[in-house]
């Protein structure tokens, strides 16, 4: 595992890192593989990834909007943290029909918006805490919604491979 990015570079070399991971696991995989519900919860890497791609969008709205000086709703309008698990199930349902192609096209354009907004950051925005949520430093709310989240779910996809393997 990683440690927590000390700088913007850093930060930026974690993402690249575990993005690398996750879609290098994720191409060697047969499409059929990657649409059939064997993880947990019965979802397939394709919901996986779709669910990744939601975060990645709702981090980069936040941080969009706090750059004009708004308060952004976090995670989003009419929902709190307290809510993960419902939104995550909501966002299951509404991309779940989704080609495996349209899924493969939405990761790519998420990651890269959620990239080109945090290497437009300066890096005193990105270590300190955003004033919409003064207790956690941007750069941990980054993370947890690109790279450490990447992270948990190429475990998640690995410890498939495993069992699929034995």
């Amino acid at each position: 595992m990683l440690d927590q990015p000390a700088s913007k570079t850093e930060l930026l070399h974690h993402i690249s890192a575990e993005r690398a991971t996750l879609m290098a696991l994720i191409e060697g995989l047969r499409p059929d593989a990657q649409e059939a519900p064997a993880l947990a919860d019965g979802l397939s890497v394709k919901d996986v990834l779709a669910h990744i791609s939601v975060w990645e969008r709702r981090i980069t709205t936040a941080i969009e909007t706090a750059i004009g000086d708004e308060v952004p709703a976090w995670p989003e309008t009419g929902a709190t943290l307290a809510d993960v698990d419902l939104l995550n199930a909501r966002d299951l349902e509404t991309h779940r029909p989704d080609t495996l192609a349209a899924v493969l096209r939405e990761s790519r354009a998420s990651h890269d918006m959620a990239l080109r907004t945090v290497e437009s950051l300066g890096e005193d925005v990105i270590m300190a805490a955003p004033r919409w949520r003064p207790s956690v430093p941007l750069v941990h709310m980054i993370g947890a919604n690109t790279w450490e989240h990447y992270r948990e779910h190429i475990d998640q996809i690995e410890a498939w491979l495993e069992v699929r393997r034995t």
